[in-house]
Formats: structure tokens, C-alpha cells, sequence
């Protein structure tokens, strides 16, 4: 298992947390941000998880392409989809959102977020070349005004 990650307080974070569950995994530093960021990982994997990313990028389009790139098969993404109940065409919509990460050495970096909705996150994957997305519907056991609504996401995406 491959663990990729900005922050490298969450990635000492991740280390430790590791080290104490006898978990061997490598964690590597990496800028989603960058626009060829796929092509530095050099390889691909069978299954990709995508927890929490796809709505702090400014650029979600090309985030989600680089997804494509280095996944083989399946790629399962989590996101905040922000509910939006205007639309263009009967798309779906982006919400812009300003925000901000401390990163090492308390460097802030600015960030402009382009959240999509659930429409919007499923039409971008299949845009991007996945073949079929579907929903992860939570457990009906648990219930989640989050995820009921249609304000966070789980999606699993097929090559």
C-alpha cells in the first residue's frame, strides 16, 4: 500500500500511526496541485482511494485525470459535494469556496476550491474517461444526514 500525502504533518502522523500497528506502508510527499503530479508517481494501481481531496482542488477536472492515470481498475472517492440546485443544461454545478492549509513551518497556502455537487463529481469521472460510476449508499444501519442529502459523497469509479 502507497499512501500520498501534502502535509507532512499528516504524514509524520501517518508514520506513527503505522509504526505503532506494525503497518508496513510507504508514504510519499506529493503536490496534488501540480498538473503532471500522475506522471511522478510512475506507476498505477489496481485501486485507488481518493478520501477528501477532490473538493479542496482548484482545478478538479485535472485532478480527477491525473486519478485516471495511475488507477488500473477502480478508484473510490470520498468528497464533500456541496448541495447546489442550480443548474446549466441540466448539469450538474461547482461551487467556489476560499480557504486555507498550514502547511510545514506554519506556510499557509491559499487556497480557491472548486467543490462539485454529486451530478457534477459523476459527470466530471465519466468525463475524464471513467466507463461507470456508481454511489456508495451508506449503511442503512447508520444514518447520516450528510450523506442522505447529498452533502458528502462516496463514489466508486470503473476503467
Amino acid at each position: 500500500m502507497d499512501i500520498y500525502e501534502l502535509n507532512e504533518v499528516n504524514i509524520d502522523i501517518i508514520n506513527l500511526i503505522h509504526a505503532f500497528k506494525n503497518i508496513k506502508t510507504n508514504v510519499y510527499k506529493i503536490d496534488f496541485d501540480y498538473v503532471d503530479w500522475a506522471f511522478s508517481i510512475k506507476k498505477k494501481y489496481d485501486l485507488c482511494f481518493c478520501l477528501g481531496i477532490v473538493y479542496h482542488m482548484e482545478n478538479p477536472v485535472l485532478f480527477l485525470r491525473n486519478l485516471y492515470e495511475i488507477t488500473n481498475k477502480y478508484a473510490v472517492i470520498e468528497s464533500d459535494t456541496p448541495l447546489i440546485t442550480e443548474s446549466f443544461r441540466g448539469n450538474g454545478g461547482y461551487f467556489m469556496n476560499r480557504d486555507q492549509v498550514t502547511l510545514t513551518g506554519g506556510n499557509i497556502r491559499q487556497l480557491l476550491e472548486m467543490r462539485p455537487n454529486r451530478k457534477a463529481l459523476i459527470d466530471t469521472l465519466l468525463f475524464v474517461g471513467f466507463k461507470k460510476v456508481s454511489v456508495i449508499e451508506q449503511d442503512p444501519n447508520i444514518t447520516s444526514t450528510y450523506f442522505i442529502s447529498g452533502e458528502k459523497s462516496i463514489l466508486f469509479a470503473e476503467k
